[in-house]
């Protein structure tokens, strides 16, 4: 039997080539490349490294507002994505990450050998949830203004999927104050105890993930001997809520009868990822120091559904939106804020109490956002998305 042949011409060739290279670009929902191989380098340059440096280069320098840009990073999913990076430093240093124009501010804890990947560890990486666009994405990752960065060897990322945030080590943060403290817990403690935060100095957590906008029950386990200590939480760079931590245990770390005690304050957290800042509070006219913190945990109170939006008072057309978005009600609007999938405030829009209102939306990019119209008497909170 005669094989069949099937004969291309060198532009169907070439043409079908492409296709398939498109459909397998389209198909990425993972990432990782060299720190060297940066669209942008600003202020950076690329040293020789040492020891485990990937690709035996990285990228040095990234002092106060330098960074590496990736542009053109696409996935074929929206959604969340476990980014690492591994980077190089001897000192406790600052960075930010930065998605399509969203930063996030972060600080390493542990350190490396040497600056240039010599020494043990040679590298470190640090962990994180970001959110991505379905298509063409920018990551940024660089020095804040006014710090000293680490050194960046590798970054990537990977689909994940993410169930909700519902516990957590107090030490496991994100960023932090300088003078603040990790020491090991006796006792009922779990793991370390961070200690030494206060009014100045404050813990962060970045990617706090919640599957519905609403009420949460935030639970601190703490060790405590001052009756008059507390913690301020501020969400997502706005909110800012209380805890009073005025139950004393035996000691403070965690040894004697109680070893540890929890407190409880209700917080308001939007569907996505959110940021907890957590600094120290005084009860009473103390010391606005906070307790010695062991853990954190998070149970939904009170969601507020998608589906509850048809009780509501104003209706938001079209939904999804692609370039503006009508509210209308009879009630009048006096405020319009508008929230990204990371809890940032986007629009703040005062509004001199109209019943409708047409909201720009053009330049908003793809995915799901927090929508609050503010009237008199009441707040309600809508989801809108973006397409």
């Amino acid at each position: 039997m005669k094989k069949s042949k099937i004969l291309l011409s060198s532009k169907s060739a070439l043409l079908f080539f492409a296709l398939c290279l498109s459909s397998f670009s389209y198909a990425q929902t993972s990432w990782s490349t060299e720190a060297e191989n940066a669209d942008e380098i600003s202020k950076g340059d690329v040293r020789a490294g040492e020891g485990s440096v990937s690709g035996g280069q990285f990228v040095g320098g990234l002092d106060k507002g330098g960074y590496i840009r990736f542009t053109n990073v696409n996935v074929s999913e929206t959604g969340m994505y476990r980014m690492f990076v591994d980077y190089i430093t001897m000192d406790k240093r600052s960075f930010y990450v930065k998605i399509n124009g969203q930063q996030s501010n972060f600080r390493n804890w542990e350190t490396t050998g040497g600056w240039n990947g010599s020494g043990n560890p040679s590298v470190r990486t640090m962990y994180f949830l970001i959110s991505l666009n379905e298509g063409s994405n920018t990551i940024e990752v660089g020095g804040q203004a006014d710090k000293n960065s680490p050194a960046f060897d590798k970054i990537g990322f990977a689909k994940e999927a993410v169930t909700a945030t519902t516990s957590w080590e107090a030490e496991d943060f994100d960023d932090f104050s300088d003078n603040v403290t990790k020491n090991q817990g006796a006792g009922s403690v779990s793991g370390q105890l961070v200690g030494d935060v206060n009014a100045v100095r404050m813990i962060r957590y970045n990617s706090i993930y919640v599957p519905n906008t609403g009420k949460y029950n935030l639970t601190l386990q703490y060790a405590n001997a001052d009756p008059t200590r507390g913690i301020s939480i501020k969400v997502n760079n706005e909110n800012t809520y209380q805890m009073i931590c005025d139950q004393v245990t035996a000691n403070w770390n965690g040894s004697g009868d109680p070893s540890v005690l929890t407190q409880s304050v209700l917080i308001d957290l939007f569907k996505g990822i959110n940021s907890l800042e957590i600094a120290g509070y005084a009860v009473g006219g103390g010391n606005q120091f906070a307790p010695n913190m062991d853990k954190f945990t998070l149970a939904i109170d009170k969601p507020v559904s998608i589906s509850l939006q048809e009780k509501l008072s104003f209706t938001l057309k079209p939904n999804p939106v692609s370039d503006q978005l009508t509210i209308s009600g009879e009630s009048e609007i006096n405020r319009v804020e508008v929230y990204d999938l990371y809890g940032r405030l986007i629009v703040d829009e005062a509004i001199a109490g109209l019943n409708d209102y047409t909201l720009p939306a053009g330049n908003w990019l793809k995915g799901m956002y927090t929508l609050r119209v503010k009237t008199n008497q009441t707040t309600e909170t809508y989801k809108v998305i973006k397409k």
